[in-house]
């Protein structure tokens, strides 16, 4: 298991699921889903800024001067922000989750935005699992 705390809040992740980690403090963690194509990512430098547009900055979405960056809603409502890409790994989209007060990236393929809710769900499920339970009585 791979042990790290973020804003306080405690987290235990299996270390096979852990792409990338920052420890120095925590102020980056990658974290990928086993059953689907979501990749939660945590970013320090990136919490409470948006973009020209007002969108949240995501990871390797719209965090720097990237061309073809789309914008648009889910069915839920929630913001999803893509960069359209010639390339399938260069390309991609995101969503924000808010978690215990940080908000982490949600990383999923260009062609599932219609998903986006599901992966939204998904994320926020994982990181709940994630969360260290013995930190947090009412997780018990």
């Amino acid at each position: 298991m791979t042990h790290f705390q973020i804003d306080g809040t405690h987290f235990a992740v299996p270390s096979r699921r852990v792409v990338s980690i920052n420890r120095d403090p925590p102020g980056f963690v990658r974290i990928k889903d086993s059953v689907s194509p979501v990749e939660i990512v945590y970013h320090s430098s990136l919490q409470g800024k948006t973009d020209p547009h007002g969108a949240p900055v995501l990871f390797s979405i719209n965090d720097g001067a990237y061309p073809r960056i789309v914008y648009g809603r889910t069915v839920g409502g929630a913001l999803v922000v893509c960069r359209v890409a010639l390339a399938a790994p260069v390309g991609g989209c995101a969503s924000a989750v808010e978690f215990e007060g940080s908000v982490w990236t949600v990383l999923f393929p260009e062609g599932r935005v219609g998903e986006a809710d599901a992966f939204r769900r998904r994320a926020e499920a994982l990181l709940r699992t994630f969360a260290d339970a013995s930190e947090r009585p009412d997780r018990q």
